[in-house]
């Protein structure tokens, strides 16, 4: 099984937070309800959605190391090196 690292994992929860508000919000443009105030904030999330993308491309392209969750913690006792 293949690990997710963190970047990804945040990537795809916000893809997730964004896909269930298209439904409701492209039925309010359509009946022209959609309020100003909510235009932008839907936007807000896209803008969001879009610079976190970009950043996850940009890593990948430059060969950034993949850190997963396990390797944030950093080692365990049983993973420290033994003492003099």
């Amino acid at each position: 099984m293949r690990t997710v690292n963190r970047q990804t994992g945040e990537l795809v929860n916000a893809m997730t937070a964004v896909t269930k508000h298209i439904p409701r919000a492209t039925t309010e443009l359509l009946t022209e309800s959609l309020s100003v105030v909510k235009q932008h904030e839907f936007a807000g999330l896209l803008i969001e959605l879009g610079e976190l993308l970009h950043a996850h491309a940009d890593d990948h392209d430059a060969d950034v190391p993949i850190v997963t969750d396990d390797q944030q913690h950093g080692p365990t006792d049983e993973q420290q090196p033994a003492g003099p």
